[in-house]
């Protein structure tokens, strides 16, 4: 099993080099996820500093006090002098400087280190974090600090050589006082006695087990445009086999076609060849996309509409809750509801009960609600959402005077104020100029120009990819 989350972060202790502890670390690294590993010391460190560095000053001091003469000599044929007096100085400030800079990093320095620690995460807040070996929860809580609807998990073996005072009932306490109970949780772990070796054992764990909300599988946005992908794969498959035909020998590969005394000949092998790998590849990039590349998209899709955390949400189409569900991780107090008429000719496996079965596997299913309704006819009163959003739905609509009415509709139920980001396949120009006409004087075209031209030509003008932007007067 792996890790099902966007980040981990790995807290530990080694007495060994950082180079080895790394190395233990290489199954979790290989799963692809990020691990960031810090090095802390250990009270046993701190005190036996302490001691060394206070005999060395009792060494110095009892000399000025003519306690000693401050040297000892050793007889070993010919005898061996050495200054205490004069070494005890150095040892004792050097080890005590150092034991006071390790009190004052542990109680201060680490604090302040937290935030550039945790920079190179850049945490959403939507995160499911952990943290190995999370002593007294200073990652811990610094991770709780920087979550909204997720939550931290510490897990610890609970070594007082480790840290002081190391134990679950400290952590807990801590996170209570920087009133994050509610985003922290912690797991007492039995294992081996060295931390390396608990490290190295926690890498190759189900560590999916330790996290909440538990062993839930990932969300499923299923496929867009089904019936188009399986007949590329259909067409693909043809002309492979047309040509793998003819390579070993089953027939010709060419088709002859008489016209009168002439004929017309066709190279159906070298045409089955070309089809068969454009066509299989653009099933394939298709399915990419769907699994993978739209919610590497969604996060981009959000960013110009810069959500507080407090709106109400419209996605019409909402499918399986792509978009639906990437608001909600943004919200706070408000909620996202999506609309759909639940057409599995537009998206594999799409009904109601699987968006809200994604909104449970994330965790969001009290900020998500669904309704089945016609976009044409929202069945939301005047100004009642601070945003609408829409991904490659509006086209299903095949009549431009009923597409003109959904739009209006999203006009009619943004709150002054409020935004659209409409992103579809084709269609840009006839929803700006309708957005226009139903008030929304301000309406931006904000897709990549290179993309759109680049799609409108390898698809022959079928596509013609925008964004837009809309914004209702206040």
């Amino acid at each position: 099993m792996r890790i099902n989350r966007d980040d981990v972060i790995a807290c530990g202790h080694a007495d060994d080099d950082a180079e080895t502890l790394i190395r233990g670390f290489r199954p979790l690294l290989l799963t692809g996820q990020c691990a960031h590993i810090t090095i802390h010391g250990a009270p046993g460190v701190v005190r036996n500093l302490f001691i060394v560095g206070i005999i060395g000053l009792l060494l110095w001091f009892t000399t000025v006090i003519h306690v000693w003469s401050g040297e000892l000599v050793i007889s070993i044929g010919n005898s061996m002098d050495f200054g205490l007096s004069t070494m005890g100085p150095y040892c004792g400030i050097g080890f005590t400087f150092t034991g006071c800079w390790m009190v004052w990093d542990s109680k201060v320095g680490k604090l302040r280190n937290r935030d550039r620690f945790f920079q190179p995460l850049a945490l959403t807040g939507n995160e499911q974090v952990l943290d190995l070996g999370c002593g007294r929860g200073p990652l811990l809580i610094g991770a709780a600090k920087r979550l909204i609807t997720s939550k931290a998990t510490g897990v610890d073996l609970w070594q007082t050589v480790d840290l002081s005072g190391n134990r679950p009932e400290a952590t807990l306490e801590d996170a209570r006082r920087e009133g994050l109970e509610d985003r922290s949780w912690i797991c007492l772990l039995f294992g081996p006695k060295s931390p390396l070796a608990t490290l190295r054992a926690l890498s190759c764990l189900s560590l999916v087990a330790l996290m909440k909300p538990g062993n839930l599988p990932k969300a499923d946005y299923g496929i867009d445009a089904p019936g188009v992908v399986r007949n590329l794969f259909i067409v693909g498959i043809i002309g492979l086999l047309l040509w793998f035909t003819t390579v070993i020998h089953v027939w010709s590969g060419e088709l002859v076609i008489p016209i009168g005394r002439n004929s017309m000949d066709f190279g159906l092998s070298t045409m089955g060849l070309y089809c068969g790998i454009g066509f299989t590849f653009t099933g394939c990039w298709m399915v990419w996309d769907s699994k993978v590349g739209k919610l590497r998209n969604r996060d981009r899709f959000f960013q110009p509409l810069a959500l507080t955390g407090n709106e109400q949400v419209l996605d019409l189409g909402c499918g399986r809750g792509l978009l639906l569900i990437g608001a909600a991780k943004r919200l706070i107090t408000g909620k996202a509801t999506g609309v759909d008429i639940w057409q599995t000719v537009d998206l594999s496996g799409n009904r109601p009960e699987a968006t809200l079965e994604n909104a449970r596997r994330e965790g969001l299913e009290d900020r998500v609600e669904v309704k089945t309704a016609d976009m044409r006819e929202l069945p939301f009163g005047d100004a009642t959402f601070d945003c609408v959003v829409s991904r490659a739905a509006i086209h299903n609509i095949t009549s431009t005077a009923e597409r003109a009415r959904a739009i209006r509709e999203v006009a009619r139920v943004l709150k002054p104020g409020g935004r659209a980001l409409i992103e579809d396949i084709r269609h840009g120009a006839e929803y700006a100029t309708v957005f226009s006409e139903a008030g929304c004087g301000e309406v931006k075209s904000i897709g990549s120009p290179l993309v759109a031209i680049f799609t409108l030509l390898i698809t022959c003008g079928t596509l013609r990819p925008v964004t837009l932007l809309v914004k209702k007067p206040s």
